[in-house]
């Protein structure tokens, strides 16, 4: 009983110290297995895309994607933790496959150059993008440390 009030205390002392800043007019793009519609992120979920192969297979089958949008902006709850920003958006991308759980480099590209273009797209300030978070797992990586500036992924980052 001790360690839950103790847990309930932290909480309470956490929510004490959150910043005044909320994320609000920003989205952040999740670029991992997906965003599921979490009851702590039902407002703030714009948009779910996949760039895996398969347009309709949005769902985070994994948990992680979901994982990293609630740390970003999940919203205030008494039995959870509150997200950085829980005003943000979220733009989830899905690049993961849904057997393996892997993602491929074509779909890792193709969610950066989506991505990009959601930023050069200023007139869109609906979906204002204030941070890219990515986070996945690849089985199909055949470049070695020295030809890594040269991968198309780089020259996107760049």
């Amino acid at each position: 009983m001790n360690r839950i009030r103790k847990r309930e205390t932290e909480l309470v002392n956490v929510r004490r110290l959150r910043s005044p800043l909320t994320g609000k007019g920003f989205c952040a793009v999740v670029i991992d297995s997906g965003v599921f519609e979490h009851e702590f992120l039902r407002g703030n979920i714009r948009q779910r895309l996949s760039t895996n192969g398969n347009e309709t297979d949005i769902n985070d089958h994994y948990g992680h994607g979901t994982h990293m949008a609630g740390i970003i902006a999940a919203s205030n709850s008494e039995i959870s933790s509150i997200g950085i920003a829980p005003g943000a958006g979220i733009i989830s991308i899905k690049v993961t496959n849904e057997k393996s759980g892997s993602a491929s480099w074509k779909a890792i590209y193709k969610a950066l150059v989506h991505t990009l273009a959601m930023v050069k797209k200023e007139s869109n300030n609906e979906l204002k993008i204030g941070v890219v978070n990515i986070s996945f797992n690849g089985l199909d990586a055949k470049t070695d440390d020295s030809d890594i500036g040269n991968h198309k992924i780089a020259q996107i980052i760049k």
